[in-house]
């Protein structure tokens, strides 16, 4: 494996015609489930010098254990939060990589640290998401997908990733595409004011008392930094809450819909389902 390069990528660039060591020879076919990436990420991988081009006997590409190697390390550092910007400059010899990036973050048990997202251009999201581009655009001008603008250009996050995978796994369902973006619409104009009233009461009530609790003294940081402690911590508990009660209540309204119109087969299997679930709860 290549390790004494100063660079990552030029490294891995130095390695182009090499013979794959480890006495095992993949082609990109059994590369893919042995990594379980896709042929096509491997191949953007590649094209992005993260891996070691390679070898080639007549027209078959042969890859080693060591490309195998390397795709694993870019995947668990990629679960660790860190772009594939960051990864390409992180030497192979490097001993000691984090296991977080303190600059990116990903979604990790359904909780979001705020400000600590990894950023995309709208091109990495569809390779992120496999989202087709002319969804995402329409993602975008219903404002379900809202990029954020730095540096004059627009950059969607790790959430990004996820309402993307959502909206086409409803779109896969069968939900037609402008039925949904009527809904997302109706959604944004409702959680808009609601937002504007969630900003204020933390503005009122968290922001205001810790502000005028700053010592005499001046001394801005120690207040900075337990404002944001705090807005972490209501951040986290608002988000679940109100994820928890939109479930809830979306269930109940469903639950409600299928006891008025369902028929006899479809109320069978809910109440069966809900009398399995009673009964596993009493047990435990």
């Amino acid at each position: 494996m290549v390790s004494t390069a100063s660079s990552g990528a030029s490294a891995r660039l130095e390695s182009a015609h090499r013979v794959p060591t480890g006495g095992e020879f993949y082609r990109i076919a059994d590369l893919a489930d042995a990594s379980h990436l896709t042929i096509d990420t491997i191949r953007y991988y590649q094209a992005l010098g993260l891996i070691s081009p390679p070898a080639r006997r007549g027209r078959i590409a042969l890859y080693g254990s060591e490309h195998l190697d390397q795709l694993q390390r870019i995947r668990r550092l990629r679960e660790s939060g860190w772009s594939l910007k960051a990864i390409s400059q992180i030497p192979e010899s490097e001993p000691h990589i984090p296991t977080t990036s303190k600059s990116h973050s990903t979604l990790q048990d359904g909780a979001l640290k705020p400000f600590e997202v990894q950023y995309f251009s709208l091109e990495e999201l569809v390779r992120q998401t496999s989202v087709p581009e002319q969804i995402v655009r329409s993602l975008v001008l219903q404002q379900i997908l809202r990029p954020a603008t730095i540096d004059g250009a627009e950059y969607f996050n790790s959430v990004d990733v996820v309402l993307a995978k959502a909206a086409l796994s409803l779109l896969e369902s069968g939900i037609p595409m402008a039925a949904l973006l009527k809904l997302a619409a109706t959604y944004q104009f409702a959680l808009d004011q609601v937002l504007d009233d969630a900003v204020s009461l933390f503005e009122q009530f968290v922001r205001n008392p810790i502000r005028s609790s700053r010592p005499a003294d001046g001394d801005f940081e120690q207040p900075a930094t337990e404002l944001l402690r705090r807005f972490d911590e209501i951040f986290q508990t608002s988000t679940t809450l109100v994820a928890a009660h939109f479930q809830k209540e979306l269930l109940n309204r469903s639950l409600a819909f299928i006891v008025e119109r369902g028929d006899q087969d479809e109320l069978a299997v809910i109440f069966d389902r809900i009398q399995i679930r009673v009964n596993q709860s009493d047990r435990n």
